[in-house]
């Protein structure tokens, strides 16, 4: 008997409620995550924060180019799923995985050698570059686990669970909250590491992350690590996932290549300024966390029912998201302008 697919049946409003608020939830921790990272950073000095500043704008960057992939496993595996093709979701499930790994693989490299020429070219200089530069290298060994984490989510998300991955950034808030002050300031046998122990972190816990997510994958039988590495790649399937991919990620590429363009300028007031720049991305990050968990749900329902031609139930989705989305704006710009 094939398990039954709520996505396909239950009512639109409850659907992007029962998805979108964990998504959210999740997010809004991981923002916190980073505002920790902020707060002990910020006991160093002002010039952290500005490096802390510099490193999230690459970190952002190469997010947005797996944003693309991550929206197309999703896509793919839920209008499998939609369809009863459970073989060709499982297909999808590994050849996105393996597309994380290669794309990690060659987004590490690439960033370890033009790491520097990056920052320098946004402005940074003298011991906020050191800060940067030593931050970063550290946190580039996370680039790895945070994508095929990421991979693993996307298959999740097609099954409409975004319950996992909210788990699992509740607990690496958490992890981070203990490990920041303990891998900064040191404590018995623990050496303090100082801005590195902030990186080290978070490196911890995105292999924490992946460990999970991974385990989650395997529960829902879409994903088997002992047949992933005996599988033949399938380039049809590559394409496929490659085509729906590189245009979103070329936009969210441009959007991040725009806020390096911005602090190109914001460094030319100095440090003070960047490291405030900084402190105000965070605060619209926060701003936008429910649209983003909106945008999540519809991926979700949109393709399982795209896949069962129950184009209907897509219009009613669309109608639903476009109406909350504009009252999620609209209360947006109200709490940003009564805070500034």
């Amino acid at each position: 008997m094939k398990p039954k697919n709520e996505l396909l049946t239950k009512d639109i409003k409850k659907l992007l409620f029962q998805i979108a608020i964990p998504s959210s939830i999740g997010m809004f921790f991981n923002t916190m995550y980073n505002v920790v990272d902020t707060f002990y950073i910020g006991q160093i000095s002002t010039e952290a924060i500005s490096a802390l500043t510099y490193s999230f704008m690459i970190f952002f960057m190469i997010l947005s180019i797996s944003f693309g992939l991550t929206s197309a496993i999703t896509a793919y595996v839920g209008g499998a799923l939609g369809k009863h093709k459970r073989v060709m979701a499982q297909i999808y499930t590994s050849h996105g995985i393996s597309l994380f790994m290669m794309s990690a693989f060659i987004l590490t490299v690439l960033s370890f050698i033009l790491l520097k020429d990056i920052f320098v070219l946004m402005g940074a200089s003298g011991q906020v570059l050191e800060y940067a530069l030593e931050y970063s290298y550290i946190i580039l060994l996370g680039i790895f686990p945070m994508l095929v984490g990421l991979g693993a989510n996307a298959v999740l998300v097609a099954l409409g669970d975004t319950k996992s991955y909210r788990n699992i950034l509740i607990i690496g808030f958490v992890l981070n909250l203990i490990l920041d002050p303990l891998l900064i300031y040191g404590f018995y046998f623990v050496p303090a590491f100082g801005i590195s122990g902030v990186a080290m972190a978070t490196v911890f816990i995105q292999y924490t992350t992946l460990v999970y997510m991974l385990f989650k994958l395997y529960k829902t039988s879409l994903f088997e690590l002992s047949t992933f590495f005996k599988s033949i790649p399938n380039i049809k399937v590559y394409k496929h996932l490659l085509k729906q991919a590189v245009p979103a990620s070329i936009n969210m590429f441009l959007s991040s290549l725009g806020s390096i363009i911005t602090m190109y300028f914001v460094s030319m007031y100095g440090f003070k300024a960047v490291a405030a720049f900084g402190i105000g991305y965070r605060v619209e990050q926060i701003i936008l966390l429910p649209m983003l968990g909106l945008n999540t749900a519809v991926i979700s329902i949109v393709s399982n029912n795209f896949g069962a031609k129950n184009f209907d139930r897509i219009d009613e989705v669309i109608h639903k998201a476009l109406k909350y989305g504009y009252i999620m704006s609209a209360v947006g710009v109200l709490l940003i302008s009564s805070v500034w």
